[in-house]
């Protein structure tokens, strides 16, 4: 029986082979031994909802704006919104109520999730009038019997919710001398729209024994993340 013969190969060729199958041990053994290198760890997005708040606790002409985090409370009270600040206030179960030192604005948290209300007397500026709506005039001239209407009473409200839904009632005070003979059953409610430059009309309810017109369940997104300019009109 005629033997095997072992393979004969060149010797350039044999060393080659030595060398490929040396790097596959190596990196075989880097696999298995070595550990997986750490991948980067991605924060996770804060799941406290964060608002927007004029900061009334610094004071001065310039309030800064600062986010209030429900977490950070203080007996309630956001950052951005000292507990003994008359214009600012949480609304939320067991306050559900915010007044004004001027007896100008309310608002009263129905039900919900909590509000940052922040109030500020109206500034003097000078906004575009109510386009759209006029009021009638006793006139013997015909082309004066329909006038603009007129401002009765202003603020400016943020209204910032801190959780969805809410229902807000909001309500603006007026006195006897601000309507000055004008009947108060036409009176109603406008918030200036900064985006589109022009007065919104709110659905609202006038109440003449109280001197106030309310607009029920408003919508608070219209008012949030700034201070918004409201008025009544008649």
């Amino acid at each position: 029986m005629t033997p095997l013969c072992r393979l004969s190969l060149p010797r350039r060729l044999r060393d080659r082979l030595h060398l490929s199958a040396s790097l596959f041990a190596v990196l075989l053994l880097a696999i298995v031994v070595l550990p997986a290198p750490a991948t980067a760890s991605v924060a996770a997005a804060p799941t406290t909802q964060q608002a927007c708040v004029r900061d009334h606790s610094c004071g001065g002409d310039n309030p800064t704006e600062k986010p209030a985090n429900s977490d950070s409370a203080v007996d309630g009270e956001p950052a951005g919104c000292r507990q003994d600040d008359p214009a600012c206030g949480t609304l939320q179960e067991g306050n559900r109520e915010f007044r004004s030192d001027d007896d100008v604005f309310w608002a009263f948290l129905v039900d919900g999730k909590p509000v940052v209300v922040v109030y500020e007397p109206a500034a003097d500026v000078e906004l575009p009038p109510v386009l759209g709506f006029q009021r009638f005039v006793a006139s013997r001239r015909p082309d004066a019997q329909f006038v603009p209407l007129r401002q009765v009473v202003a603020a400016d409200v943020q209204i910032q919710p801190l959780g969805t839904p809410n229902y807000v009632n909001i309500t603006m005070h007026y006195s006897d001398d601000q309507i000055g003979g004008l009947q108060e059953s036409s009176l109603r409610m406008f918030y200036f729209d900064d985006d589109l430059g022009a007065w919104i009309e709110l659905p609202s309810l006038v109440d003449p024994l109280q001197d106030t017109v309310t607009v029920m369940n408003v919508d608070v997104s219209a008012f949030a993340n700034r201070l918004h300019r409201i008025a009544v009109y008649g």
